[in-house]
């Protein structure tokens, strides 16, 4: 049994004692304010009272409650003027859930007995959980007014004002708190949030400023009020709060961050400046707190001055904090936003060596190593990722990739094999086979290449990449030149200015001897003042199944001077002779 329960039957049973031990009131019948003449309990009728009532506490105790009940309204037969047995009533009915059966006896027992609190809380109790707030304060209201010695409950009452949306009176409750126990910090927090909640910033202010006058030493009173003071326009007064406090204690560096948002508000960015990196350089201060606070600067960006403060926090970050991975992330993320990406890759190189277990950093790792051709670190850091994410498949294709871009087709066919599957969607399934396609292509196993084509563009139809190479190897094996030139068509549809897919599909239409159209497309191509030399001996071969030997061998020459050039390029040249 709880001691709640042990301290309530126990003031029940006194009550119930000294009740007996009393006089019986009877009511006159012509008015019943009226007491009439006053009768003692017989005997029999206290004995058979007190009886019942013990035999139902058992049945309480041991929460039997219909039993306990039954029992505790045949005492009430003995006595109908027992406060107590009431009580009793209500409570085992307000066990039972039956909240309405438990009001009547209860406010009986109050009536009878206007002095005992615990009347008043059980009403108050079973009301608020009938979510009749009005009626529960009422309750309280009643007990404090009647019962001394009770402010206790006042916590209990304004709480009940503010479920009915009273402010002012919530107020007035909170107020004779303080009155009665002194200035509490609990009360105070309690008004300066109903303040704010009326539009009252102002007094919500003055309410916290009553605890830093009180306690001057405290810092967390004064960081509250200038965090109030900052949130509502009176930069100013916190400021001259700030600088007070930073004067007296200078290693307090939330108010130099404090005082820097202060300063940006009034528009005097250099000293809001200065007062952050002072905070920054400080080891002590929150890592977190900073990293937010620099997070919000860069999404400022771009702007200038923004930009190289956010550089300078950065790297105080780091130097404040060596040991923190995100400090360096967070940098790399800067250099990101600001075009650096090999200092971003510096930055993040350095995070991932403090916290392996986070795979977005390996991830910007290996993408900004892939975008620099740097194939050997890729493959390093992704296998070594792999080891801590086995199930990430984008890490299967950089490494896949790499290995590719090497010319290490087999090492590329184990990888992208591997990963596809782990893709979780069509379009990773679609890329996987793609790159397959490309593999299986580069070590002359034309069957499964276009096995591998085939099931990219089953899983995306519109892959590109697929479209692309798949219609273009064809060309080159002159096989299936109708499902090239369908992917071809479709590509060149799609992307009518793109010179890589109008040179795809030219060199479709060369391989089914359709050299005029082969031109159209590769003149178009050739407007790209980056076209490959590939595309430019293309138009140069075109041009001499045409008939124009001069144009062609011009075409070959300026196409040996490009990138992309086959290696039969100077023999055609020599010769002026197409060669295939």
């Amino acid at each position: 049994m709880s001691s709640k329960r042990l301290i309530v039957i126990l003031a029940v049973l006194i009550a119930f004692s000294s009740d007996l031990i009393g006089q019986k009131k009877r009511k006159n019948k012509d008015d019943s304010d009226t007491p009439d003449l006053v009768q003692s309990l017989s005997k029999d009728d206290k004995m058979q009272a007190e009886y019942y009532f013990v035999e139902a506490e058992k049945y309480f105790i041991l929460d039997q409650y219909e039993k306990a009940l039954e029992l505790f309204e045949e005492s009430l037969k003995y006595d109908d003027q027992n406060s107590g047995t009431y009580f009793k009533i209500g409570q085992t009915n307000f066990s039972l859930g039956k909240n309405s059966e438990a009001l009547g006896p209860l406010m009986k027992a109050k009536e009878l007995d206007s002095t005992n609190k615990y009347y008043y809380i059980m009403l108050a109790d079973i009301y608020t959980g009938m979510a009749d707030f009005s009626q529960a304060a009422e309750m309280y209201e009643e007990m404090m007014a009647k019962i001394p010695g009770n402010e206790n409950y006042l916590f209990e009452l304004a709480a009940l004002y503010l479920y009915q949306n009273e402010l002012d009176k919530s107020l007035e409750v909170y107020e004779k708190a303080n009155d009665h126990f002194g200035l509490m910090e609990e009360v105070v927090y309690q008004k300066q949030q109903i303040y704010l909640k009326q539009g009252k910033p102002t007094l919500a202010i003055d309410e916290i400023r009553r605890l830093v006058d009180s306690y001057p030493d405290v810092r967390a009173y004064i960081i509250d009020m200038v965090k109030l003071m900052i949130e509502n326009g009176q930069e100013a007064e916190a400021i001259v709060e700030l600088e007070k406090l930073i004067e007296k204690d200078p290693t307090q560096t939330e108010a130099s961050i404090m005082l820097s948002e202060a300063y940006r508000k009034t528009g005097d960015r250099e000293k809001a400046m200065e007062a952050l990196k002072v905070a920054f350089e400080n080891p002590s201060l929150n890592f977190q707190a900073k990293l937010q606070l620099l997070a919000g600067y860069m999404a400022q960006l771009p702007d200038v001055q923004i930009e190289n403060l956010a550089v300078e926090l950065s790297q105080r970050l780091i130097d404040a904090h060596p040991d923190e991975s995100k400090g360096f992330a967070i940098a790399g993320d800067l250099q990101i936003q600001l075009g650096n990406k090999e200092k971003a890759l510096e930055y993040y190189r350095k995070a991932v060596e403090l916290d392996n277990s986070n795979f977005n950093l390996w991830q910007n790792v290996i993408q900004l190593e892939m975008e620099r051709s740097d194939y050997d670190k890729v493959i390093s850091h992704s296998e070594e990722a792999l080891e801590y994410f086995p199930n990430q498949a984008v890490l299967y294709y950089f490494n896949g990739s790499a290995h590719l871009y090497k010319n290490e087709y087999q090492s590329a066919i184990n990888s992208f094999n591997q990963g596809k599957k782990f893709a979780a969607n069509n379009e990773l399934k679609s890329v996987f086979h793609g790159q397959l396609g490309d593999a299986y292509n580069g070590v002359g196993d034309n069957n499964n290449s276009d096995l591998a084509y085939e099931e990219s563009l089953k899983s995306n139809p519109d892959n590109d990449h697929a479209l692309n190479n798949y219609s273009y190897y064809l060309s080159l094996r002159k096989e299936n030149l109708e499902r090239a030139i369908e992917m071809s068509t479709k590509l060149v549809k799609k992307y009518p200015e793109n010179s890589t897919y109008l040179d795809t599909h030219a060199w479709v239409l060369y391989m089914l001897g359709r050299y005029e159209e082969a031109k159209d497309f590769l003149e178009k191509a050739i407007r790209d003042e980056n076209a490959s030399g590939t595309i430019i001996e293309h138009y140069g071969d075109v041009m001499f199944k045409l008939g124009d030997d001069k144009k062609a061998v011009e075409l070959w020459i300026n196409a040996k001077n490009k990138s992309g050039a086959s290696d039969l390029i100077d023999k055609k040249i020599a010769d002026k002779k197409l060669y295939e």
